[in-house]
């Protein structure tokens, strides 16, 4: 599919050192959302927690929007968590698809802390 074009793309970018931000990234994790590729998602972000590259909320709520989707919810709360060691704020674009994953599990007690860390 497309998005597997775009992080085939986006991985060629890496290997020639050419630098990308946070667009660039945030484009790619939409790619990995629109193909409904979750775990794609995830890899782009662990990448770039580990490069200790920049990353923006916005960037951090398309990968959470993706793994909603999937109804990945423990990697979503892992994704906030990501969030929250990088001192941003997660809003509540970023916790709204988290309380749904976990809701659509019935995992109530973790959708129940979710909605807590978006009053932070």
């Amino acid at each position: 599919g497309r998005w597997e074009a775009g992080l085939q793309i986006f991985s060629l970018m890496a290997l020639n050192y050419v630098e990308f931000d946070t667009i660039t990234l945030g484009a790619a994790i939409s790619a990995c959302k629109k193909g409904c590729a979750w775990n794609g998602a995830l890899q782009l972000v662990r990448a770039v927690v580990q490069n200790e590259m920049e990353v923006d909320t916005i960037t951090i709520n398309a990968a959470v929007s993706a793994c909603e989707e999937a109804n990945k919810w423990e990697e979503a709360l892992h994704l906030v968590s990501v969030i929250s060691s990088r001192t941003l704020r997660a809003d509540t674009n970023t916790m709204s698809p988290v309380i749904i994953a976990c809701t659509a599990r019935r995992e109530w007690e973790q959708s129940l802390l979710a909605f807590r860390m978006m009053d932070r």
